[in-house]
C-alpha cells in the first residue's frame, strides 16, 4: 500500500459535491444566499476571479508527518503512520451591501465553514481513504477589492487526516 494524496483530495471534494444537495443528509449549501458553485481540488490561490463562481470551496494538502510504526527488516517492509494536513478553503463574495452595519458574507461565510466540518464529520474515513481525522483549526480573513463596494470573506478549514499503510 502507498500513500495516495491525490485519492484523498478526490474523496473530500467527492464528499462536499455530493453534500451540497438539497436532499443530502446535511446540505452543504445550508444557510447561504447562493448554493456553493464549485468544489475545487486545486489552492485557492489558483482559483480564477470570477463572480460567478462564488461561493466556491477549494482542498489542497500542503503538508504530512510522517513516523515509523513497527520495526521491520527492511524500510519497505515497515509499517508507517501519517498525519496530512487538508486546508479546505471557502470563498463568499457579496457583490452588493444593502445594510452598511451588517456584514452579510462574514456570516455566510462562518454558516459555510461550519457546514463543510459538519459534512466532514459524518464521514470519518473519507470514503475510506484514510484511519479517520481530527479538526485542528478555523481561519477567517477579509479581502477587497480595489474601488468596488463589495465584500469577499475567506474561511479556512483546517483538519489532520491519519493514514497508516
Amino acid at each position: 500500500m502507498v500513500l495516495d494524496i491525490n485519492a484523498i483530495q478526490t474523496q473530500v471534494k467527492s464528499i462536499l459535491d455530493t453534500a451540497n444537495d438539497t436532499a443530502a443528509s446535511y446540505d452543504l449549501s445550508s444557510n447561504l444566499t447562493n448554493r456553493v458553485k464549485k468544489v475545487f481540488a486545486i489552492d485557492i490561490t489558483d482559483t480564477p476571479v470570477q463572480n460567478t463562481l462564488y461561493p466556491f470551496i477549494a482542498i489542497t494538502t500542503e503538508r504530512g508527518e510522517a513516523e515509523l510504526t513497527t520495526i521491520a527488516k527492511t524500510q519497505a517492509s515497515g509499517g508507517r503512520k501519517v498525519e496530512l494536513k487538508v486546508h479546505i478553503s471557502a470563498a463568499i463574495w457579496m457583490s452588493q451591501i444593502t445594510d452598511v452595519a451588517k456584514d452579510n458574507a462574514r456570516e455566510e461565510i462562518y454558516d459555510l465553514i461550519a457546514n463543510i466540518e459538519e459534512v466532514l464529520r459524518n464521514n470519518d474515513t473519507l470514503n475510506s481513504t484514510v484511519k479517520w481525522h481530527t479538526p485542528e483549526a478555523f481561519e477567517f480573513q477579509s479581502a477587497g477589492i480595489a474601488g468596488e463596494q463589495a465584500h469577499l470573506r475567506i474561511g479556512i478549514f483546517t483538519f489532520n487526516a491519519i493514514v497508516f499503510y
